[in-house]
């Protein structure tokens, strides 16, 4: 067997640590006061770690809170053994830490690896960040300026700052970022002047850090604030020896730097900082460079740095005018640039009453949000009420933008506006906890994090209706069906329900949409029902469209909607001609084994003669007979079985590559089919091995076919209008949607490939949703950041950036392909906003799509839309009451019907005993019981013999989830090397994570076999768990592959 070059070697310890003199309170004792970051996570390991108690971690963080960060190091040095075992955890700790300068200290120390070195450009700069701290954070969005540091900040630390950002506030992140920067290599000050500038940030300090990037001087930094000679004696020297050199500061560069971790938000209206610099007593610090114990440190402790920013405070109130008056809020500067239309929107929400708020993409509901909930907070601030406006949206990418939105427009240092969503909430944490914290009046948040809030089975954690003043739903027209925003609006009605009668205050609900639609129904009478319905769940009585005057539309420009586009495919296309030949073998070896079994109807020759491989019915086919398959597995031998599964998940690849040609070109399905080679390629098998070998076979006739096969009209018609647009306008902004997430890698390689593109300076990029393997969130934030700026000026996305999202005004909109659903074609128009813009549908004839037809409907239904929601509005308000209210009770006997029977929730669940099966082999893997779900949404087996039946294969770019948890490989069947899920580092803990559809499920009693792609469609309970007993030894090189 070959050797795992994955496979971990054991570490031994350095025998240089073997020595009585201990190295963390002595010898490297000023390494360690230096570059030591303590953080609540650090010592929580240290006390799983037994290195400190518990009692200990929390005198540690009081010190670190009240005081500052050098006394904390001290302390918990003190608490530390000096017995080898104890400093060999430390060093772990700190290797282990989420601080890359905490990481660095332990490979020093142990590993003997250098610390970073910087130049003197490097310290001049720190100093000048030190000299001007108070402006710096108080300038800084450290959100935009991760958007341009991202090859100086990794990803996990990226994700730990814009928790804090969320969680802490802009302030406390930016201080959080610039103890980040000053542990970067030489170089990183170059990186940051250029985002500073490029943001536009203050010209002054700007110039003052160039001065000091470029200088060669030793002088001392400037400060930007204009201050007598006098007082710069004392500003600067704190009562000691005036500073007269830079080089009085770079003895001890660390210690000019504040640690933000050790800021809490003060009651207290917050300062701005005058005298934020006490430099005397800084004391030389020596650096080892290895483990060598210099004579004279042997029995020596090297002083703490001083704390020099004991009173740097994380907040500034408005500064006051030259009478003395407190300058203009950010909420009342705010509302001078309300536009007219915007407080006509507001105005029954305003008035207290539940509201639906329709106005179309690029008007600003947001701004109209805002406005409402300023007024709502300031309302109950003058009967002494505390507010609680909690904000929904569908996805995370918009909760940040949202949360960062509001915060822009109506934040102070005593009204916090967190975002929770599932990569930020810390564990141990709860939603609860975070809207009851002091000054936290607006919550962001997914749908999904309330919802799981408002059914936590433990009362402390559980949200209340009564602990909400004001809800906000964003894109309210999901609130329909069974969208967790409907399933919110049906706790919320349940609640109202039981506390009717009472004096409970209810909460204010106010939705916002761009357009409510139609439902897809025929008449107008239905229509309508279809907009009260969506009323009736949002408990809203009043419908408030925008009023189309000449105010909105001054500001409002609505792109051409031309086409539809329609094209005839390839004449010449023989690379299809060699696809269908390998799908056609392969279908082959399906229907010979259907010959075997006469009770068994795979349908081959029927999708075959019905429609064309490349139509969705095809697609659809291949997905129902594998389910078949393995819901009646035990009918077959399990030879025959797995090679049915082999044959069909082949199928689905060629299904896609042929695509993928189809849409785009054959070089990038020659690309898709490689790529799923490989991972094809992995599993075990006779019949694997021969549809590997067929593929090896026809890969020369692939690349052959190439040649004889014409450009791909949709891409001719498509390059045509892209170098017209950039050739009239040369800072364009163009969005390409397109279906598919594997489309929009095929057409970014195109757009890079294409030689006419080559001196249009495009600089493309794509952007998909949040499950995609090959993109984290923090690097579609970059990316849609850039384009705003227009550093990219052309996005190939999928329907994720159809919602909400804030882009700035595009020149092109191009659907490939692709006709969104009719809320979203009103969406994806409404992105085209700047002036004499364009929106296209191009499309081909041949995809088994009439896409003619379902964009001319689209575009009937927006019309009829705004002439029923017209209609509406022009209702009396008493008739719309009635019906909504109608509407609500005949919602609310639905639900008490179903929950007298029995049939909702975990009612519908199975108690019986149910097995796990790898669905691609007869392997046995665990029972339902051994299966728990693990805080809230990741599904572990507990059962001790599973890892016996998995094997692990590396990542060798491991894939960052959270800031404390990490994809690091993927499991495998150790028989057959089907994919059951991911190997996951979780806080410390390494974890597999299994999928459900890398299993079947068998009764125990009825021996029934059923497959499901989601868990909570699964036939029986799964207990939820905090902690995981089962621990994973990453050394266990067992469990790796070693292919």
């Amino acid at each position: 067997m070959a050797e795992n070059k994955y496979t971990p070697t054991k570490r031994v310890p350095p025998t240089k640590t073997e020595t009585t003199v201990s190295l963390v309170t002595e010898v490297f004792r000023s390494i360690i006061m230096d570059n030591l970051i303590l953080e609540p996570k650090l010592l929580s390991e240290m006390d799983s770690r037994e290195l400190i108690t518990k009692e200990e971690s929390e005198e540690i963080m009081n010190v670190l809170k009240q005081k500052n960060m050098a006394d904390a190091v001290c302390l918990l040095l003190s608490k530390i053994g000096h017995d080898q075992s104890s400093e060999r955890k430390f060093f772990r700790c700190l290797k282990e830490s989420d601080d890359r300068g905490n990481q660095d200290i332990a490979r020093n120390i142990v590993d003997e690896i250098p610390l970073p070195s910087h130049d003197e450009s490097h310290q001049r700069v720190c100093n000048v960040i030190k000299l001007n701290l108070a402006s710096l954070v108080g300038t800084i969005k450290p959100v935009d300026m991760l958007d341009r540091l991202a090859s100086l900040v990794s990803d996990a630390d990226q994700q730990m700052i814009r928790c804090k950002d969320n969680n802490e506030g802009n302030r406390y992140a930016a201080l959080v970022l610039l103890n980040h920067l000053r542990r970067s290599p030489s170089g990183w000050p170059s990186v940051f002047i250029e985002a500073f500038e490029e943001l536009g940030y203050d010209e002054d300090l700007c110039a003052i850090l160039k001065e000091a990037h470029s200088s060669s001087n030793q002088e001392c930094p400037k400060k930007v604030k204009k201050m007598d000679a006098e007082d710069d004696v004392e500003c600067f020297s704190g009562g000691h020896k005036e500073i007269t050199s830079a080089g009085d500061l770079r003895s001890n560069p660390s210690s000019m730097w504040p640690t933000p971790d050790r800021f809490e938000p003060s009651e207290e209206p917050l300062k701005e900082v005058v005298d934020e610099m006490e430099t005397g007593g800084i004391t030389e610090m020596t650096r080892a460079s290895n483990l060598t114990i210099p004579q004279n440190q042997q029995g020596t402790k090297s002083p703490a740095p001083p704390d020099l920013l004991a009173d740097v405070k994380v907040s500034t109130p408005p500064d006051p005018d030259q009478d003395g008056n407190t300058a203009p809020s950010r909420s009342e500067q705010f509302y001078d640039t309300l536009r007219q239309y915007q407080k006509t929107l507001a105005g029954p929400a305003l008035e207290k009453l539940n509201t639906v708020l329709v106005s179309p993409t690029g008007t600003g509901k947001t701004h109209v949000a805002a406005y409402i909930i300023d007024q709502h907070l300031k309302e109950l601030d003058k009967i002494k009420k505390t507010g609680k406006v909690v904000f929904i949206v569908p996805n995370i990418r918009l909760a940040h933008q949202q949360r960062d939105k509001l915060d822009e427009l109506i934040g102070s240092s005593s009204r916090v506006i967190k975002c929770v969503v599932g990569d930020n909430i810390d564990v141990g944490s709860s939603l609860r906890s975070i809207m009851n914290a002091d000054n936290v009046c607006i919550t962001v948040m997914t749908a999904q994090i309330l919802l799981n809030a408002l059914q936590e089975r433990r009362e402390e954690n559980r949200v209340g209706w009564n602990d909400i003043t004001l809800f906000v739903a964003d894109e309210c027209h999901n609130t329909q069906k069974d969208h967790s925003y409907n399933n919110i609006m049906k706790q919320y009605l349940r609640w109202k329900m039981g506390v009717a009668g009472t004096d409970t205050s209810v909460p204010q609900v106010v939705g916002m949409t761009a357009t409510l639609g139609t439902g897809g129904k025929g008449t107008t009478e239905d229509a309508m029902k279809h907009i009260f319905h969506i009323c009736a769940n949002l408990d809203a009585h009043v419908i408030q469209p925008v009023a189309q005057d000449q105010d909105l539309l001054t500001y409002l420009h609505i792109p051409s909607d031309i086409g539809p586009i329609i094209l005839n495919p390839r004449i010449r296309d023989a690379f299809r001609g060699v696809l269908e030949l390998i799908m056609l073998t392969i279908e082959q070896k399906i229907t010979a084994i259907e010959s075997i079994y006469k009770d068994v109807c795979m349908g081959v020759s029927d999708v075959v003669r019905q429609c064309p491989r490349d139509h969705p019915n095809y697609e659809t086919w291949i997905a129902e007979t594998k389910k078949k398959c393995s819901e009646g597995r035990d009918r077959y031998k399990d030879d025959h079985y797995q090679s049915l599964i082999a044959y069909l998940d082949n199928l689905k690849v060629y299904q896609q590559a042929l695509c993928i040609h189809r849409d785009v070109r054959p070089k990038n399905a020659v690309r898709h089919l490689e790529d799923a080679m490989k991972d094809l390629a992995f599993r075990s098998g006779q019949t694997n091995d021969e549809l590997i070998r067929l593929f090896e076979d026809f890969r020369g006739k692939l690349d052959d076919a190439i040649a004889k096969t014409d450009e791909n009209p949709l891409l001719k018609w498509i390059k045509a209008k892209l170098v017209a647009k950039f050739t009239s306008i040369p800072e364009s902004g163009v969005l390409l949607f397109t279906r598919k997430r594997s489309y929009t890698k095929a057409l970014l390689e195109w757009l890079k490939e294409e030689e006419a593109f080559r001196d249009l300076d495009l600089k493309p990029a794509r952007v998909t949703g949040a499950q995609d393997p090959d993109m984290t969130k923090s690097e579609g934030d970059a990316i849609l950041a850039d384009f705003r700026l227009r550093k990219h000026k052309i996005i190939v996305a999928t329907n994720v950036l159809e919602e909400g999202i804030d882009l700035r005004a595009c020149n092109l909109v191009i659907r490939h392909n692709y006709v969104p659903s009719e809320t979203g074609h009103t969406q994806v128009k409404g992105r085209g906003r700047a002036k004499q813009s364009e929106s296209f549908l191009v499309a081909l004839t041949a995809t088994g799509r009439d896409f003619k037809q379902q964009e001319l409907e689209n575009k009937t239904r927006e019309k009829w839309a705004r002439e029923i929601l017209e209609k509406i509005s022009n209702l009396s308000q008493e008739l719309i009451k009635q019906e909504i209210k109608k509407i609500q009770n005949e919602n609310w006997r639905e639900i008490w019907l179903k929950e007298q029977s029995g049939n909702s929730g975990d009612d519908r669940k199975d108690s019986s005993e149910w097995r796990l099966l790898c669905q691609n082999c007869p392997v046995d893997v665990c029972s339902s019981s051994d299966v728990v779900r693990f805080r809230g949404n990741k599904y572990v087996v507990t059962a001790r013999d599973f890892k016996d039946k998995c094997k692990i294969t590396r990542l060798e770019n491991p894939m960052v989830i959270k800031s404390d948890e990490f994809m690091n490989g993927k499991i495998y069947c150790a028989k057959c090397r089907h994919d059951w899920g991911a190997w996951c580092t979780y806080e410390f803990q390494h974890l597999p994570l299994i999928k459900i559809d890398g299993f079947s499920i068998k009764n125990v009693n009825t021996k029934v076999v059923k497959t499901y792609k989601k868990w909570k469609k699964v036939p029986f309970t799964i207990r939820d768990v905090q902690d995981i007993e089962i621990m994973y030894d990453i050394n266990d090189a067992s469990l790796f592959s070693v292919d």
